[in-house]
């Protein structure tokens, strides 16, 4: 899928180059499409690529679903003091010492 990105420095991203893809700034996205010719993208927040190779223009919520659906990301969740003391005291069950950055729980 041959696509073309461009960016607010002017700068511009061909699919076919051997340069890095830069990820920050994009403003415009222009892909082949099958049944006009070519496809453009642009005035989302955030841009992703599908496994099929078209790019797909999302908010804050579809970034994260893409995100999860991708397996590359967890996210955490706020859960009250007790069940994560709980949870926290179980996987302590399989240190053997303390990396120096390492968060140490209290208690």
């Amino acid at each position: 899928m041959a696509f073309k990105i461009f960016y607010n420095d002017h700068y511009e991203y061909d699919s076919e180059s051997d340069d890095n893809m830069p990820g920050r700034g994009v403003q415009a996205i222009v892909q082949d499409h099958s049944e006009i010719g070519a496809e453009i993208i642009t005035a989302c927040d955030y841009y992703v690529r599908e496994n099929d190779g078209r790019w797909r223009g999302v908010d804050i919520f579809g970034l994260f679903d893409f995100l999860l659906d991708s397996g590359i990301v967890v996210f955490g969740r706020t859960i009250d003091k007790d069940q994560y003391a709980a949870i926290v005291y179980k996987a302590m069950s399989a240190k053997n010492g303390w990396l120096p950055r390492e968060v140490r729980p209290n208690g």
